[in-house]
């Protein structure tokens, strides 16, 4: 109900070994309404949707259900449930993510590789994983209780960490 679908056929997407019985026979893809001309491999699984209130937010390119739906979108009560027909590896979940936050209203932050951004409002940390120095633009304005900020940037140092409190 949360959904607004049913799930009718699932089948499984060999993931590959040494075995013949192993080797996928196809690659299901799917493609999202926000992201025209992009593929996206299906892996695992994959499952035929029935959408009974949800939309369609991408649908199937190849594979035993290709061109009905593989992501959905429902509203429920005052939020938005989204499903996706498949396991998302990183390329397909980083979309699926980018829609949901669109979704609800919540805008991202761009960071430098390596670099975790986590918001608990009053305090905002930003976390460099990398034995690189990193800069994040936009810094929230605020007292900085530990690491470096200035002029609006977060100047991380290799494995470093910028702690700030809004005034």
């Amino acid at each position: 109900e949360v959904f607004g679908l049913t799930v009718g056929e699932r089948r499984q997407v060999p993931l590959g070994g040494s075995g013949v019985w192993d080797q996928p026979a196809y690659r299901p893809t799917l493609s999202l309404s926000q992201l025209p001309g992009r593929e996206f491999e299906a892996y695992s699984w994959i499952e035929e949707l029935l959408p009974t209130t949800a939309k369609t937010l991408g649908t199937y390119t190849s594979g035993a259900f290709a061109t009905g739906p593989a992501v959905t979108v429902n509203a429920m009560g005052g939020g938005k449930a989204l499903y996706a027909a498949t396991v998302a590896q990183s390329d397909l979940l980083e979309a699926l993510l980018d829609q949901a936050c669109s979704l609800a209203g919540v805008s991202g932050r761009e960071l430098p590789p390596n670099v975790q951004y986590v918001n608990c409002a009053p305090y905002h940390f930003f976390l460099n994983s990398s034995s690189q120095p990193r800069t994040v633009a936009g810094a929230p304005a605020g007292e900085v209780l530990a690491g470096k900020c200035s002029s609006g940037k977060v100047d991380l140092e290799p494995y470093g960490v910028c702690w700030i409190v809004e005034k």
